[in-house]
């Protein structure tokens, strides 16, 4: 190993070039070389791990049967007991019927159903109008038929670049129409909503596609859809102690997720900076 180094030095030395090159390709080598002797010792280690492992288990091994040897031969007499036939000093299993063993998800339906609002950032743009519009379209229609759309109070919208009018829609209000601007204007909407109803919860979505009509934001729009639409994100999150559900999520490089789009608790979304403020 030392003696490659060696060849290496030498070579950077007498190499006719630019000191600023011969600096450079010296200390590519010395990072390869640092890199491959790196990943010799994790082999090395690894190995090493791989050996004991097993020569643990084999010594777990052998004291099994050392153990189950003795158990039968002190039981020359007794009646064998079949492997169906459960201990006699087994504890009882709770009853699921007993309400003292039922978790906080499983009564998550038996509490009243929180109305939810959900608020749409709508974005079309004049060269992609068709597509922009089939994809509204196929939102609402995944909205109207989400299984919880009798939760759903209201779908609050805001439209950007081209005024429009949701079809077919009867839940749909118009929040208003800006030329220009970005998902904050939504947010703030929807932040001034849950500081009046903090005992509801909101849906978060966006027309995803729009403005760049490809086929993997079409695959990320329904996955998000289909997740912040489900029974299991409304019903099942609060059990384990969870004020937001999406399809994602991620803490870095801060806790958000990916895509935005998400449910979450009103009185958690009023504890957050206005939008107007970020």
């Amino acid at each position: 190993r030392y003696s490659r180094l060696g060849v290496m030095v030498a070579w950077c030395v007498r190499w006719k070039a630019p000191r600023r090159k011969r600096v450079i390709v010296f200390t590519s080598m010395m990072l390869v070389g640092l890199a491959g002797a790196m990943f010799r010792q994790s082999l090395r280690i690894l190995g090493e791990h791989t050996k004991l492992s097993k020569s643990s288990q084999k010594n777990s091994a052998n004291t099994v049967i050392k153990n189950f040897g003795a158990s039968v031969g002190n039981g020359e007499g007794r009646t064998p007991r079949r492997i169906s036939d459960p201990p006699s000093n087994m504890d009882r299993l709770p009853d699921i019927k007993d309400s003292n063993h039922l978790s906080t998800a499983g009564n998550e339906k038996e509490k009243k159903a929180k109305d939810i609002t959900v608020f749409y950032h709508t974005f079309i743009n004049h060269i992609n109008e068709r597509e922009g519009w089939n994809i509204l379209i196929e939102q609402v229609k995944t909205m109207l038929n989400s299984p919880i759309i009798d939760r759903i109070k209201a779908i609050k919208y805001t439209t950007i670049h081209t005024p429009l009018t949701l079809p077919d829609c009867p839940i749909c209000q118009n929040l208003g129409h800006y030329e220009e601007g970005f998902e904050l204007k939504t947010h703030q909407k929807m932040f001034e909503y849950c500081e009046n109803h903090p005992d509801e919860r909101v849906i978060y979505i966006h027309s995803k596609g729009t403005y760049h009509p490809c086929e993997m934001n079409e695959v990320l729009r329904k996955a998000f859809m289909r997740s912040v639409f489900s029974e299991e994100c409304h019903t099942q999150a609060s059990g384990f102690g969870c004020n937001t559900c999406g399809f994602r999520y991620s803490p870095f490089p801060h806790p958000h997720f990916p895509g935005n789009f998400f449910a979450a608790e009103c009185e958690y979304i009023r504890k957050l900076t206005p939008p107007s403020l970020a």
